[in-house]
């Protein structure tokens, strides 16, 4: 089975590393749900680089389907009975899984390098076969510390509390010195822009989405809005990116005006970016 899950990996084009539940359990409990399984495979899928409206990942389908069908594939092919597929969206630690299984090692940015950079979406097969695990990869990013130094918002030491691309996901009052800082309406890719590991990260030429209508988002209804529903931000709602596309838009300079008639929404988080759209 090892060689043909290795194979199939490479047709997907994807990176794969395996432990097992003993392992994991070294340092967190398995939920319940996934106690059947012995070994877990972690895969990384490589995506181009490029910011534009939105990070990189949010630029084409949602690497949430685009990484589950990969995986289904995967296991399908190998006539695997009892299975489950996590592409971060259960209770398990994908990054823990990852540096466990050998695909890489956790970096600055906190997130996994692998050999491939930092640029990759991570995803989860667990299965009841007992398969070889890989080691755990004994490196580090050493005395670099070009995205600390790069982030706009000094994240590196509390990402969850500071970082953009989390503020971004969340129905809260954002500080008034992060919303300055919004270059985008989802995601940021600063931190990994900048890192060495990325650097033969290939660029990508065009988008699915590059041509996003931010205008359509603003004026269109909650029933409309389905019509995202293949994009990475979807899961947020609508209102915040409402909240998010008011925010960039001051930044940016551009006028929506004609659209706040379609924000609806009076939560704090909404009035305040409200009120940051419109101070002078």
């Amino acid at each position: 089975m090892l060689n043909k899950l290795k194979e199939l990996a490479l047709e997907e084009n994807l990176l794969l590393g395996i432990t097992s539940k003993t392992e994991y359990e070294k340092t967190k409990p398995l939920h319940d749900q996934y106690k059947f399984a012995n070994s877990i495979i972690s895969f990384a899928m490589p995506i181009e680089k490029g910011q534009d409206i939105m990070a990189s990942y949010a630029m084409n389908r949602d690497y949430h389907f685009v990484l589950k069908e990969k995986i289904e594939r995967i296991a399908n092919k190998l006539n695997i009975d009892k299975y489950e597929i996590c592409v971060d969206n259960s209770p398990i630690d994908d990054k823990l899984i990852a540096k466990l299984t050998g695909l890489g090692f956790k970096g600055k940015n906190s997130l996994i390098i692998t050999e491939k950079g930092s640029f990759v979406m991570l995803g989860e097969l667990l299965i009841e076969e007992e398969l070889e695990i890989d080691s755990i990869i004994e490196k580090d990013c050493g005395s670099c510390t070009k995205c600390i130094t790069a982030c706009p918002v000094d994240a590196l030491d509390n990402v969850y509390e500071k970082c953009m691309a989390g503020y971004m996901q969340r129905k809260v009052i954002i500080p008034l010195s992060i919303m300055e800082k919004f270059d985008t309406i989802y995601g940021c890719d600063i931190c990994q822009d900048v890192c060495p590991f990325n650097k033969k990260v290939v660029k990508a030429k065009t988008y699915q989405y590059e041509n996003i209508d931010i205008f359509d988002i603003m004026k269109c209804s909650k029933k409309e809005f389905y019509k995202y529903k293949e994009y990475a931000f979807y899961w947020l709602g609508h209102n915040v990116m409402k909240r998010n596309i008011l925010i960039y838009a001051k930044n940016k300079g551009i006028n929506v005006d004609d659209y706040i008639k379609y924000i609806h929404s009076k939560e704090d988080y909404m009035l305040h970016a409200l009120e940051y759209y419109w101070r002078g």
